[in-house]
């Protein structure tokens, strides 16, 4: 709705006579929101204006929509506004899930390369030896997954992102084997940047990711259980869809007369 073209409307109406009982019409938007504020002549009934506010301006508007939509479990069906709704924050609760998913799941890959990585830096000459005498790439591959590296200055850094017994961590709590991707990605690295490569700014990468990551967690940990329906969606969003007849008042304010000095 035009608030302008509302405003101009109503004092349309008032001066063909369509509606005799106003007495005053002054708009007092703002910044802060909305306003228009109608007075009332003395012998006028509210309830009578505000009906022909509506059939004669835009206050209120009625207009036809087909609710036909396809739902997952239910299939093609009608839907009223309220199914309209609730199927559409599902839709939108499970896209949110899924991206949600892929995104952690890209920063777990990320965040396990790096270690791989800081693990590299932390034993660069022992590193840069077994890719040396390696006879292929296969062999240095085989060659730094068959050993178990040192982590030394990086093991508080690891210990975040990996628990001990899962991943590279060993048992013994000192050591790390790197996997068949981190590996790789050791390798794709030429020596010298794989010399040149600093830890701090791994270890800042690093915990860039362990921020996303729990981010991450956090929106799949806060996400509510996906609706079994239509209705059942529905009725955690209570409260969403208002009765129309609850803000019909929202247009314009009709109010009697006040009293002047």
């Amino acid at each position: 709705m035009n608030k302008a073209r509302l405003v101009e409307r109503i004092a349309e109406v008032v001066n063909e006579k369509l509606i005799d009982g106003i007495s005053d019409l002054r708009d007092e938007s703002d910044r802060d929101g909305v306003r228009v504020v109608i007075e009332l002549k003395r012998d006028a009934m509210s309830e009578i204006v505000l009906n022909q506010l509506y059939r004669y301006t835009a206050l209120q508007t009625s207009f036809g929509c087909q609710h036909a939509g396809a739902q997952r479990r239910a299939g093609r069906m009608m839907l009223n506004l309220k199914q309209v709704i609730a199927a559409f924050i599902e839709f939108r609760e499970l896209v949110i899930t899924r991206r949600t998913t892929f995104l952690l799941s890209k920063a777990r890959e990320r965040a396990h390369v790096l270690l791989g990585l800081a693990v590299a830096v932390a034993n660069i000459d022992a590193i840069i030896e077994v890719i040396r005498k390696a006879k292929d790439p296969n062999a240095a591959r085989e060659g730094l997954r068959g050993r178990a590296w040192p982590m030394g200055v990086v093991k508080a850094l690891i210990e975040r992102v990996e628990e001990k017994g899962r991943g590279g961590i060993q048992n013994d709590g000192a050591t790390y084997r790197l996997s068949d991707e981190q590996a790789k990605a050791i390798l794709e690295l030429r020596l010298q940047r794989l010399t040149g490569l600093e830890r701090d700014k791994i270890a800042e990468e690093i915990e860039g990711l362990i921020n996303e990551i729990g981010g991450y967690l956090e929106i799949l940990g806060s996400s509510r259980t996906p609706a079994a329906g239509a209705e059942p969606g529905a009725a955690r969003h209570e409260g969403a869809v208002r009765d129309p007849s609850q803000d019909r008042d929202r247009g314009a304010r009709v109010s009697r007369p006040t009293s002047r000095t």
